[in-house]
């Protein structure tokens, strides 16, 4: 599943997750620990809850420093039948002039927020409601201390949330932030208030005596992002550590060195067919003529000739061989880091990170590396088309034709993707699939599911791969009533919609000409 062109672009931090029980469950208490000391940057360091698990942020989030989760049960009783996950943060609010990155286009940040009441709205939940404020002094530090209710304290009292915030006015540009979440009822909270008190007045400054290592003067990108992905893994504690391959970073909490190692090497495996599919002379290709159709736009309806766009601050194949991919060490901390329900990995643009953890426990581990083959496909040819949106047959389906591939002797084979191959044949033996006029122009909701049709995602997930499938084996097969019109029709999708930006065109410009109804029976006949 890719992220692009959706907002969010990542889940929300899960601050409030109300779930029906089936038993009670009782989550770690957070006692006071260890500190958590950052002497690379700020200079402080605070105690947080002991034996809590460090999630480190996203590289696009710019508030988040470090979060905290329980290691063994992370949820109590909220209410009857609900509960609440338990969660800690270390947030900042830098509002220092940053220097210009050297590498303008390489990343594009999401927007942060700009204070603590911010934050809790976009990143915990709305409705709660301050309780009071107290200023005070931490560690000669000046602080405000805050209690948050988000609940009614009326029949519902169980249900029930607060948070409790310490801020930390650390530098005239920058404040820093403790927030800790647990039951809001007067009893419960009672149980908590304390420790998260006793935590929140541990904060002191330390001297920063962390010096970053220097590039020398040219040091090539991928130089520089290892730099800074070292420097990442020294903030976010000893549990990250960086591993390399010619085209790829990979950041990982996972101790498990047979699996980091076969991902290595299928990662560089599955790569070598996205460059035979997508080369990057195709890529340059398609991107001049945009600019061509862009230009000739122009001068038919009179407009000015623009000035020539300066060239490009970074090569789309050189940022693309600094790719990142994040390996979480457990289904916990990927759920944690952004993950959602039923997948095992995600590619978050505005990250420029493929996230991704080990599903042996669930789906298996061959479930990994389909996810894999998938999202590593969007990752591949974002850096050469960047944040276009195509519509979701052709993006997904796209994903689910490299998810087929089979690993064997260090290198890839086409296979069908079976799990999809199944889907699709209940779908046509009931009589369910979707018209190819209507499927090829769905927008992402309706794909995804919300449609008038009720054909749910996996279904129509299944009929996106069928349908790329078709299209890119029916011709070498000798698929019955091909027609060489449909040779090229996913090259031209392609190429119309990256020189214009508009899937609705693509589409509508690549099927003038095309019988869709003799294109939906040779699928049909391809399919069953």
């Amino acid at each position: 599943m890719e992220r692009i062109g959706r907002a969010p672009q990542r889940r929300i931090w899960a601050g409030i997750c109300l779930l029906a029980l089936s038993l009670p469950a009782r989550a770690q208490d957070p006692k006071p620990g260890e500190f958590y000391e950052d002497k690379t940057d700020l200079g402080f360091k605070v105690r947080m809850p002991a034996r809590w698990e460090t999630i480190p942020p996203s590289p696009d989030d710019g508030n988040l420093i470090l979060k905290y989760d329980p290691k063994s049960s992370k949820s109590v009783q909220l209410g009857p039948n609900m509960q609440l996950e338990l969660h800690a943060w270390i947030v900042k609010f830098d509002r220092r002039k940053k220097a210009v990155p050297q590498d303008k286009s390489e990343r594009k940040f999401v927007a942060n927020s700009k204070n603590l009441a911010d934050w809790v709205k976009h990143n915990v939940g709305t409705g709660f409601k301050s309780e009071g404020e107290k200023a005070l002094e931490v560690g000669k530090v000046p602080a405000v201390e805050s209690i948050l209710l988000n609940g009614s304290k009326g029949k519902d009292k169980g249900e029930d949330v607060r948070l409790y915030t310490m801020l930390y006015k650390l530098q005239p540009e920058v404040d820093v932030a403790v927030v800790f979440i647990a039951p809001g009822e007067d009893k419960k909270w009672s149980k908590y208030v304390n420790d998260f008190r006793a935590m929140a007045k541990s904060f002191k400054t330390v001297e920063v005596d962390y010096v970053k290592p220097v590039l020398a003067e040219g040091a090539s990108m991928r130089d520089r992002k290892r730099a800074e992905l070292q420097d990442q893994c020294t903030r976010q504690g000893k549990d990250w550590k960086l591993y390399e391959t010619p085209n790829y970073f990979i950041v990982s909490s996972s101790d498990d060195k047979e699996f980091i190692e076969e991902l290595k090497g299928r990662l560089e495996a599955i790569r070598a067919v996205y460059e035979v599919d997508y080369p990057a002379a195709k890529v340059a290709e398609i991107k001049a003529e945009a600019a061509r159709v862009s230009t000739g736009a122009k001068e038919e309806k009179g407009e000015p000739e623009a000035e020539a766009p300066p060239a490009a601050a970074v090569d789309p194949m050189e940022a693309s061989r600094c790719s990142i991919v994040r390996i979480c060490k457990d289904r916990d901390e990927y759920m944690s880091y952004g993950g959602m329900e039923n997948t095992a990995g995600f590619f978050s643009p505005n990250a420029r990170e493929l996230v991704l953890y080990d599903d042996r426990a669930n789906r298996g581990r061959n479930f990994t590396w389909l996810v894999m083959n998938h999202e590593a496909f969007h990752q591949y040819i974002f850096y050469f088309y960047g944040n276009i949106s195509p519509h979701s047959w052709y993006n997904e389906g796209t994903g689910d034709f490299y998810s087929g591939y089979v690993y064997k002797n260090a290198r890839f084979t086409l296979e069908k993707n079976l799990e999809r191959k199944e889907a699709i044949r209940k779908a046509i033996q009931a009589g369910t699939q979707v018209p190819l006029k209507e499927l090829m122009r769905w927008s992402q909701k309706e794909y995804y599911g919300d449609n008038k049709r009720g054909a749910d995602a996996l279904q129509n997930y299944a009929q996106g791969w069928s349908l790329i499938w078709f299209l890119r084996t029916g011709k070498k097969n000798n698929a019955k009533g091909w027609d060489p019109k449909w040779d090229t029709l996913l090259e031209d999708y392609l190429r119309i919609l990256a020189a214009t930006g508009k899937p609705e065109q693509a589409i509508e410009q690549c099927l003038t000409g095309i019988d869709i109804d003799a294109l939906e029976a040779a699928w049909l006949d391809y399919t069953k």
